[in-house]
Formats: structure tokens, sequence, C-alpha cells
């Protein structure tokens, strides 16, 4: 055969078997692109499917699992109610909007880079952690959706909370929810605590973290204790912040942090409960009460209470102690005294209220007594409101005592009361009621009035018969 030919032959079966080999090739890469997951191409999923596992793509519409960045994933009325997250998702945005829904994550990270929106349902992070991104687009919690956070857990950045937090711990071990950012809540929030020893901690975030409230929250539990990391600062001018303090609590501020409960701000303590609080200083507005016990002793500038506020000892009525110093302040501050009647039994019943000072006692601004329950004091009946151990000095200015006495005189809607100040440079000190005397009643007044007329009309004819 001619070397042409053999050229030309060699040449053509060449070509075939490189179109072969390319059918090949496209048939492969198409039996492929059929195979891949759906995923891989970003989608907006929403939850429908009757399972429980996220990373079932027949549980979600389009048929997929969202998981890779572009992914949205929405949560609402359609599929199964209880959702398990059982893998480690990165999305473009995350909402939730049914009430009857709940999300339980443990053990994993979502990551969402744009809005996490939660307005309705219920999350559970269980040593898990929401990597939200900054405001604008950090995780939201609204009015109709609840938080529960267990174990070691963390939200890179919270917006406002307007529902519902939960930090619990088990009757074993304690619990941590970080926050990466300051905490701000509007809504309701809870801390627990049942383990012995252990510790229920939220962690607020940010160069210089703050607790802010203007909503509700409630330290509970039977055991153990709880803390807040960042400096407090408990409702406003305008918006209510309330605290009750149910169970040991420890408020962490940073050194040169200023704990402030603001004028529409109040903290209620519980008996045989304590409330601490460490950072610079503690500055009350509003009002502080309860039957517990206030530890300011570990702050560093002013180690004790700085009240412009009200200060109400007791619960109709009860003894408040404060663990450092007291200083009462001008201009607004108030020591609010509630007495229904004469006996006093710290560890029984206690009829009217005490401020038990475990340090120095400063007083000014204002002494206010309510005396209710029915209850009349005599002229007899001492009511001790104050003591102090290391020191007391200065007056309430509606009731200063005379230029070198130490007795006051002090007016109620029911009478008046002598008020003693027992002063001392450093040592024991107290203040003590006494010596009332009821607001007379009108009949008397009548009767009083009456019998100053007559005898002065008796005196004009007196005088004009003698003259």
């Amino acid at each position: 055969m001619p070397t042409s030919a053999c050229a030309s032959t060699s040449l053509g079966s060449s070509w075939a078997h490189l179109m072969a080999s390319r059918r090949v090739g496209f048939i492969v890469l198409g039996l492929l692109l059929l195979a891949w997951p759906r995923s891989v191409d970003a989608e907006a999923f929403t939850w429908s499917g009757a399972g429980n596992l996220w990373s079932v793509p027949g549980n979600w519409t389009p048929e997929g699992v969202p998981k890779m960045a572009g992914d949205t994933a929405t949560i609402t009325t359609g599929g199964a109610n209880g959702i398990s997250l059982d893998i480690d998702p990165t999305l473009d945005s995350f909402t939730m909007n049914s009430a009857a829904k709940s999300l339980t994550i443990t053990g994993h990270t979502i990551t969402v880079t744009g809005p996490s929106t939660v307005d309705a349902g219920f999350i559970q992070l269980n040593s898990s952690r929401w990597a939200s991104a900054a405001a604008p687009n950090a995780l939201q919690v609204n009015a109709n959706a609840r938080l529960v956070a267990t174990g070691d857990s963390s939200i890179a950045n919270l917006s406002i909370l307007k529902g519902r937090l939960t930090v619990t711990g088990t009757n074993t071990d304690g619990a941590t929810l970080t926050i990466g950012n300051n905490f701000v809540n509007d809504g309701n929030v809870t801390l627990n605590t049942d383990a012995a020893s252990k510790q229920t901690i939220l962690t607020a975030g940010g160069n210089a973290p703050n607790f802010a409230n203007t909503g509700t929250v409630t330290f509970q539990g039977t055991a153990g204790s709880l803390k807040v990391v960042g400096a407090l600062v408990n409702g406003s001018e305008t918006m209510v912040g309330s605290m009750a303090v149910n169970a040991n609590t420890t408020i962490e501020g940073q050194m040169g942090t200023i704990h402030q409960n603001n004028v529409k701000g109040t903290i209620k303590i519980a008996k045989d409960t304590s409330l601490t609080f460490t950072g610079q200083s503690l500055r009350n507005f509003g009002t502080i009460q309860g039957n517990g016990t206030l530890d300011a002793r570990q702050l560093s500038s002013v180690k004790g209470v700085i009240n412009s506020g009200f200060l109400k000892p007791g619960s109709s009525p009860g003894v408040l102690t404060i663990n450092g110093d007291y200083t009462q302040v001008a201009g607004g501050g108030t020591l609010a005294i509630e007495i229904n009647g004469p006996r006093f039994d710290p560890l029984g019943t206690t009829d009217y209220s005490r401020l038990v000072v475990n340090g120095s006692g400063s007083l000014d601004g204002l002494l206010a007594v309510t005396i209710g329950g029915g209850f009349t004091p005599q002229p007899t009946d001492t009511f001790t409101i104050l003591t102090s151990t290391s020191g007391l000095d200065g007056f309430f200015e509606n009731a200063l005592p005379p230029t070198g006495s130490n007795v006051g005189f002090l007016s109620t809607d029911s009478g008046s009361l002598e008020v003693v100040y027992n002063e001392s440079p450093t040592g024991p000190g107290s203040v003590v009621l006494e010596e009332f005397q009821p607001v007379p009643e009108p009949t008397t007044l009548l009767l009083v009035g009456t019998t100053m007329m007559v005898l002065g009309l008796a005196a004009r004819w007196k005088r004009r018969r003698q003259s």
C-alpha cells in the first residue's frame, strides 16, 4: 500500500477515536451533572417535609438542602413542627415565622451572612453557635419568638431582644451563653440554675460590654448561682426595666464600668438571696427593694450604693441588707420605710422596714414613712429603721434636727415622729423613730376650735363688764 494511503487510513482512525472519546466524555459529564446535588446552585428553600432532619433533601422545597453560601432557608407553617439541625450550614438568610415550629441545634454551627429573623417559634441552642452577621443583619428574636440556650453556646451578634431568652442549666451542670455584642433586652430574659456549685452565665461582648434592660429579667433557681458579664443599665428615663433576683446572682462589670439603675428601673431582691456587683460603682436613680442582700464590697471606686432614687427595704415590709457603704444623695435620694406594727424579728415576723448597712452610712435626701395595716403607733413605740456597722453621718432633709441636737421631726399623713440620729464616726450607728403623735381627728379639731372661740368670747365679755 502506498505510504500516503497508510497515512490517510491512520489519520482517519485517530480522528474517529478522538470523536468517540469526546462523546464518552460528554456522556460522563452529563451523568455527573444530573447526579450532582441541586444545592450546588444557590436556592431559596422552604421547610415542607414530614421528617425532622435538616439534612434530608425531601424535607425542603425545592428538593435539596440549604447549606451553602447563597442559599436561604425559611421555616413557616408547612412541614413537620420539630426540626433538628444536623449539619453546619452557611446561609445568606434565615427566617422562621411559625409559632408551632421548633429548631433544635446540638453541637453544630449555623452561619448566616445576611438577615436572621425569628418572628415566631422556638429555637434551642445546646452547646452550639449561631454565627450571625453584624447589624443590621444581627439575629433578631422578635416578640412572639423564644430562644433557649443550654450547655456552652454563643451568638455572634444579637439584635435588640423583643421576645424571650432563657439561659438554663441542668440538675448536674450550669450553662453559658456568650453574645458577641452589647446585649439589649426589650423582651423577657430568664437565667436559671439548678446545679449545686455550678453557674449559669450570660456574657455580653464588645469593648465595654453592657447589659441593658428595658424589659423584664428574672434570675431564678434552686441551687448554684447566676452571673451576667456586662455593666448593668436597667431602665431609662422613659422606659421601664424590671429585674427580679430570686437566686444568688453576680453582675460583673469591667474595671471602670458604672452600673446604673435608671429612673424607670426596678430591682427586687428576694429574701435569702444576694445580688453582687463588681466594677467601679453602682448608682441608683430608680427603685431598689426587697428582703435580700445587695453586696457592693467588690466595687473598685465606691464600695457601696449611691442612692439618688428610692431604696425600699422589704416587701411590705421587711429587711434589706447592703454589704458595703450606703450614700444617699440630696435632690432625689429617698429611703422609704413602711410601718405596719411594732414587732421586729429578722428571722421571723417583721412589722416594719429596716435598712441594714454592713459598712458606713451617709445621709441626705428624704425619709418617706408610711404607716399602714390599720396600725397606730403608741408614743412609747420605737422603730430602728437603719443600722450601720462602720460609721453614720448626715441627716434627712425633711427631718433636720436643730443645731446641736441629734433629734429631728418628721411629719407623715398619720402623724409626726421624732427622728433620732445615733451618729458615729467609725463605729455602729442607727436611725430610730419614736414619740409618735397622731394627727388630731377633725372632731377633735372642731372641739378645740369651739373651746378656744368660747374662751375668747368669755374673755371679751369679762373685759367689757370690767370697763
